[in-house]
């Protein structure tokens, strides 16, 4: 999960493209817009729903959420 740079997040979308050079399919990267450094606390319903897709589409968490 990155913000937005413009707004204080540190990863900048070079690093981002780096990352998924290097680990290719390993990496799942998520843009959660208008949100600076503190993803879940300046958006926690983006931030806990990416991370309940995130499980549910990794097989892991099946009774996250409930």
């Amino acid at each position: 999960l990155t913000g937005d740079n413009t707004k204080g997040a540190i990863v900048t979308h070079e690093q981002v493209a780096r990352a998924q050079a290097a680990l290719g399919s390993r990496l799942t990267h998520v843009s959660i817009p208008d949100v600076g450094h503190d993803i879940r606390k300046d958006a926690p319903s983006q931030y806990l729903a990416t991370l309940v897709s995130f499980l549910a589409a990794n097989g892991s968490g099946d009774d996250v959420g409930e």
